[in-house]
């Protein structure tokens, strides 16, 4: 009798283990869909701080049981849509919904090299280079900017006696610096009066002078590689630069730049100063810069 009894206790022990683990299990349920309603069949549902995950079905379905207390926080994660976390603090059904990427405003990346600057939202990509990247270079004439900020854009000084040496022929793409085109807020700007004569990739060539535009009078500049000759023509074959000018009016800058090779040699000295007037008619103003630049030998 006391055999029977003892069995009766244990069985009553194990149902009520059994009832007690039963009811610290909790279970949530619901579907996963896009902001418009679509259902993300695939996406993943993880439980944070455990290994416990399940993936929605083909109807966006998903179940998901642990027997870790309320409140969860559940990441819920699809290829294309931004990772997101939903605190849970009742079992039962939680439908999650997840914003796709390519709809976001604005993605900021942590820990890139580099800036991305390409507009790819145009019919073709277009680099488009601010006045605060241009100065940065820490170079005081517009092409050697230029070259510093584009990996493609090359300007370099040739050492020919004469005029030509004060002038700056730059290329693009490694093609002749007669096929690149210069524009100047949209026109196009006029060639250098010399031919060249030195022994270099522009020999013969008679092109445009980027030094004899200051290089605090340029706002941003836009560089543009591809399907440019569709356009313009032959002279831009190698693509087009854009210099867009500052239109800013009651508002100066001035700068001063003092530099020198690690030598001792080739030392530079400029002052630019940018100040816009506004004039009567709408619209209408007059933006002016001045610069004084010493380029010493090397």
């Amino acid at each position: 009798m006391r055999i029977g009894n003892l069995s009766v206790c244990c069985l009553l022990l194990f149902m009520l283990i059994a009832s007690i683990s039963s009811s610290a299990q909790n279970k949530i349920n619901g579907t996963v869909r896009n902001d418009n309603g679509d259902i993300l069949a695939g996406a993943t549902i993880q439980l944070k701080g455990t290994s416990n995950s399940v993936a929605a079905d083909s109807k966006g379905r998903y179940s998901l049981s642990d027997n870790k207390a309320l409140p969860w926080t559940i990441a819920i994660s699809y290829v294309g849509y931004v990772t997101k976390e939903f605190i849970i603090t009742r079992a039962g059904t939680n439908n999650f919904s997840l914003i796709e990427i390519g709809s976001l405003q604005s993605v900021t990346l942590i820990g890139s090299r580099a800036k991305p600057r390409t507009d790819v939202n145009r019919p073709v990509p277009v680099d488009v280079i601010s006045a605060r990247e241009l100065q940065n270079t820490g170079q005081p004439e517009l092409g050697q900017q230029l070259q510093f900020a584009s990996p493609s854009f090359n300007s370099a000084k040739y050492g020919i006696n004469g005029s030509l040496v004060y002038a700056n022929y730059a290329t693009l793409r490694g093609m002749g610096p007669d096929q690149l085109l210069v524009l100047v807020n949209g026109k196009r700007r006029h060639q250098f009066s010399i031919p060249h004569i030195g022994f270099s990739i522009s020999r013969g060539m008679v092109v445009t002078d980027l030094n004899t535009i200051p290089a605090l009078a340029v706002e941003q500049t836009e560089i543009l590689r591809d399907g440019a000759s569709a356009q313009y023509g032959s002279d831009a074959i190698a693509g087009i630069v854009n210099l867009g000018l500052r239109n800013k009016v009651n508002q100066g800058i001035f700068k001063t730049q003092v530099g020198g090779t690690a030598e001792g040699d080739g030392g530079t000295w400029m002052s630019t100063l940018n100040y816009g007037f506004k004039l009567g008619k709408e619209k209408s103003f007059l933006n002016l810069t001045f610069q004084y630049e010493k380029l010493g030998e090397t």
